[in-house]
């Protein structure tokens, strides 16, 4: 018996060690059109049982100065002068402590290269989950508009349907000249991959049938920028 509750209290140790916080993507990329704000968006999520504190730093910079350049951190945005944040503590975020289940975090890069030459470029932080000790690296990546055949889809030509959902879940896409570019991942509440696939019709069927119940966030994506990120109810 007490070997069984030594092996309990480790495997629960394990458990705990583990837990971390889930991101939509951990690389995300936006295609620079001038006179636009040009947006990449990362949501972050807490699905562990407790509240996770978080701090970010930043760790490389090579967007060019010239462009108009915003980085918002949950309300807290910084435009243009990043000299301040290398290193964001608790105190400097709007968002120190992600709560239990929610609400999530969207975090965001916005560009606008105006008249500037355009040239790959990224931004790339380490947030902190501090509880936990665990690092995770985010990339903000802005490629010229020329580099890819890039798709712009709002969310109002995508729509996910129903929700909550039981069998299948319907992808349709209503400007049907674009689907065929957009990927897909199903990510569980601990951000395991357990669905993906493209994308290759206008109305698109994903089978959940074989999946628990439960909640699953559905990302969307097209050359490397997201496109939709949607909760699903499975029952």
């Amino acid at each position: 018996m007490k070997n069984l509750v030594l092996i309990l209290v480790a495997v629960a140790f394990v458990n705990i060690s583990f837990a971390q916080l889930t991101f939509s993507s951990k690389e995300v990329s936006l295609q620079m059109e001038p006179g636009k704000d040009n947006k990449a968006t990362i949501e972050i999520y807490n699905n562990t049982m407790y509240d996770i504190d978080m701090e970010w730093e930043l760790v490389s910079n090579d967007l060019d100065d010239n462009w108009s350049i915003q980085f918002c951190e949950c309300n807290t945005c910084y435009t243009n002068d990043f000299a301040p944040i290398d290193q964001v503590t608790q105190g400097g975020m709007s968002c120190p402590t992600m709560s239990s289940g929610g609400p999530n975090a969207a975090w965001y890069l916005i560009v606008d290269p105006g008249s500037e030459p355009q040239k790959y470029a990224e931004w790339k932080i380490v947030v902190e989950n501090i509880t936990d000790r665990i690092y995770d690296t985010l990339t903000f990546a802005a490629e010229p508009a020329n580099s890819v055949n890039a798709v712009s889809l709002s969310e109002e030509e995508i729509s996910v349907f129903p929700n909550p959902t039981s069998d299948i879940v319907n992808v349709q896409v209503l400007n049907n000249k674009k689907y065929e570019s957009i990927e897909y991942d199903l990510f569980n509440v601990v951000g395991k991959r357990v669905k993906s696939g493209r994308i290759n019709t206008s109305q698109f069927e994903i089978s959940t049938s074989d999946l628990n119940g439960g909640i699953y966030f559905l990302n969307l994506r097209t050359a490397g920028e997201d496109l939709l990120n949607e909760k699903l109810i499975v029952r």
